[in-house]
């Protein structure tokens, strides 16, 4: 999976990094890139539109070899086979879906990692990226036992007793039994204290088998290990420089590295919001954006039900109440998500959700199901492609129907019968299908009814 990320990433990185080089802010690259990449993608969503049309004209046939043919699963699949080499394609175009969702994913590589193809931090000093990250993650380790304090502090200093990482009167204080008072934020005094635990000792620290820190502490450096094994670690870090640019320096990253940071810190905020933090509910600027996105998301789904009903209310009837309430929990699924991942990436998906709505009213517009289906229809019967089920008539009853006769035997499309007499043929269909179960399994449930069909 990474190897698809960093293959497809790249390529999209030097986009991404153009619409950087240009607004020189983050927050709007994403939206310019994201409305480009998903133009690009209109290709394929319109394959796939024009691939379900004509599926959809071969469900009539479907549905009666499943019912034909459902006690016989070999003769059902070679009859599909047959469909299938008609035109009939049961994915529905799935396969031109596979690239938007490759793309997706190099979207999200790019998104994700601004150190690696907007600021190029390679490019001036090898092995800056990984530098910089741990740098980070100890400050959060440090940030949350400062905070922490009293016994937890102490216990953490007894833990190393390394003249590198801690004053001798910090370790004088210990000695003496005094409690360490809580810092508000990680001041260089601290870093000195608990900056340079390693992620080793964090793990030894958090053991909760073994370690002697409180409940809450240690969920709190579990947690931290696992934002740095995450796609999104490099916000992380961006915003942790934000809040402590001094201790970076100290930390001994190179001034070429520092800058590019600031750099990142500067262009990071977008509308007064660190794209590079986690959002926190309550009343403040940060809610925005999640805000922003399920109201997107809210309004994707509105339109997509509502061209759905307006377009192929066939296929709306077909949903069962498990889709359904996908697609109705998707917004509230967004929403929470949004604020469990950094700013910058909760933008990216609100400006997917709006540019979402934009795509689907120019596939109504110029690329409609209805007159795909048409288009459709046309290719098929100049293929001489009998998509409609037809059935066996008896001749006074298909007086005024299209009919299709062939060797004295009356047909007529199964469309073209009133809702009665298709009731009728179903019923008839449904009677005979019990006669061959029952002499082939033997008697059928008397509760069986014509619903069941």
């Amino acid at each position: 999976m990474n190897l698809i990320y960093t293959v497809v990433g790249y390529p999209l990185g030097f986009i991404m990094w153009f619409f950087y080089l240009i607004t020189k802010n983050f927050g709007i690259s994403i939206i310019i890139f994201t409305f480009v990449a998903r133009l690009a993608q209109l290709p394929f969503t319109v394959k796939n539109q024009k691939n379900m049309a004509k599926s959809q004209l071969f469900m009539p046939r479907v549905k009666q070899i499943q019912s034909k043919y459902r006690s016989d699963n070999v003769r059902m699949q070679e009859e599909m086979a047959k469909l299938q080499k008609e035109g009939y394609n049961p994915m529905g175009g799935c396969g031109y879906q596979i690239v938007p969702l490759i793309l997706l994913f190099g979207m999200l590589d790019v998104v994700y990692k601004p150190m690696t193809h907007l600021e190029h931090f390679e490019w001036a000093e090898k092995g800056s990226t990984a530098q910089v990250e741990t740098i980070s993650k100890q400050l959060e380790y440090a940030e949350i036992i400062s905070g922490a304090g009293g016994d937890d502090m102490k216990y953490v200093i007894e833990f190393t007793k390394n003249a590198d990482y801690f004053t001798a009167a910090d370790v004088e204080q210990v000695q003496r039994g005094d409690n360490v008072v809580p810092a508000v934020s990680v001041s260089p005094d601290d870093w000195k204290s608990l900056g340079g635990l390693t992620e080793e000792q964090m793990t030894v620290l958090s053991s909760k088998k073994d370690s002697k820190l409180s409940e809450k502490t240690i969920t709190e450096l579990i947690k931290v290990n696992s934002r740095y094994k995450q796609m999104q670690r490099e916000l992380y870090t961006v915003s942790q420089y934000s809040r402590n640019p001094e201790i970076f320096a100290q930390a001994g990253v190179s001034q070429t590295v520092l800058s590019k940071l600031a750099v990142l810190e500067k262009n990071f905020m977008f509308a007064g919001i660190d794209l590079g933090s986690v959002p926190k509910a309550g009343f403040n600027s940060g809610v925005v954006i999640p805000v922003v996105a399920f109201i997107f998301a809210v309004c994707s789904t509105i339109v997509t039900v509502r061209i759905q009903h307006l377009t192929m209310p066939e296929m709306e009837q077909s949903m069962n109440g498990s889709m359904k309430m996908m697609m109705y929990s998707s917004p509230i699924i967004s929403l929470l998500i949004s604020f469990s991942v950094p700013a910058g990436a909760g933008l990216y998906w609100a400006a997917g959700y709006l540019v979402s709505i934009g795509q689907s009213l120019i596939l109504l517009k110029f690329w409609p199901m209805p007159r795909l289906k048409e288009q459709a229809k046309i290719e098929l019967e100049r293929r001489n492609v009998k998509y409609q089920t037809y059935i066996e008539v008896e001749a006074e009853k298909v007086a005024d129907a299209d009919t299709d006769v062939k060797a004295g035997v009356n047909a007529v499309r199964l469309a073209d019968l009133s809702k009665r007499e298709q009731e009728a043929y179903y019923r008839k269909r449904l009677e005979a299908a019990r006669a061959a179960d029952a002499a082939k399994y033997g008697d059928v449930p008397d509760d069986l009814t014509f619903d069941d069909k």
